[in-house]
């Protein structure tokens, strides 16, 4: 899994770079945050399945495989969505709160958030807690649409 944190004050989302499978660490160097046609999509989950549901929000689809396994957010250059899949359906709207947080240390990163830290810091207070996030902290600052 993975931990992503974010704060539209700021305009940043933070995310780890830790990839497992069951209880074992894959990678700690993956990049989990990918460009495509206009949109940046982070996410947490299974990192084969990315693709799929990146080309079914570029649709406006709402179905996909039920074995997909995947949550994130989508930055358009305007506005910033929190996805999940769900036995095949992918419920998606726009964030409305000021900062949040989503995947595996998503409970640890929010309480960091609502203290006061920036969504690095909340990143990182997670990889202190939460086993499945971890390796580098990556900051992602939301620019606007050219």
């Amino acid at each position: 899994m993975t931990t992503i944190a974010y704060c539209m004050k700021r305009r940043q989302v933070a995310i780890d770079s830790r990839v497992t499978a069951g209880n074992e660490i894959v990678s700690d160097n993956a990049e989990k945050a990918i460009f495509q046609e206009g949109l940046i999509v982070f996410f947490a989950g299974t990192v084969s399945h990315v693709h799929e549901v990146i080309k079914a929000l570029q649709t406006g689809r709402h179905k996909v495989r039920c074995s997909l396994d995947l949550s994130g957010l989508v930055w358009n250059g305007a506005a910033l969505y929190e996805f999940d899949v769900e036995d095949g359906e992918i419920d998606w709207h726009e964030v409305i709160d000021k900062h949040g947080a989503i995947g595996s240390g998503a409970a640890y990163a929010l309480a960091a958030l609502d203290s006061g830290a920036t969504p690095c810091q909340a990143i990182r207070e997670a990889k202190r807690r939460d086993a499945m996030t971890g390796g580098k902290v990556k900051l992602h600052r939301l620019r606007a649409a050219e």
